[in-house]
């Protein structure tokens, strides 16, 4: 299934909206006890807890990106790849990009700039890392990125 942003957002900034410190941040964490017994925080990257496993960003205004991120998000819930897809036509990438680290969802997918040259990006948020694909292949190398992690 894919989410709809706009309720992810919504929910989101409901909750931000009543955190203003760190402290106050610190009694949203989730601790869990480990395998070893050691008190374990999840981080922000975690699938989890995470909304779902993937966020696809159409970073652009261009009908072929908007399309292409679709067809992306599409064959990636056929995978069985929890998506949110923001498609919002009116916001900027940057917003957009703000807005996929607040909602905290580990890997996020831009479909952008890249589309010329058949590419798009896939950044994961827990290690910063980031890399090309090759649109053609995307969904099922994202897949495999989602179930290694």
């Amino acid at each position: 299934m894919i989410a709809s942003l706009d309720e992810i957002h919504r929910d989101a900034l409901a909750e931000i909206a009543t955190l203003d410190t760190e402290a106050a941040l610190e009694d949203f964490r989730v601790r869990y006890l480990g395998r070893k017994g050691r008190l374990t925080v999840v981080s922000a990257g975690m699938r989890e807890v995470a909304p779902a496993d993937v966020h696809v960003v159409a970073a652009g205004k261009d009908e072929a990106v908007l399309k292409a991120a679709e067809e992306l998000s599409t064959q990636l819930d056929r995978l069985g790849v929890a998506v949110i897809f923001d498609d919002r036509p009116k916001v900027s990438p940057g917003v957009k990009f703000k807005d996929a680290e607040l909602i905290g969802v580990p890997t996020i997918v831009t479909v952008g700039r890249g589309l010329a040259d058949g590419e798009i990006e896939v950044k994961d948020r827990a290690t910063g890392e980031r890399r090309n694909l090759a649109v053609d292949t995307a969904a099922e190398q994202i897949r495999e990125i989602v179930t290694a992690s």
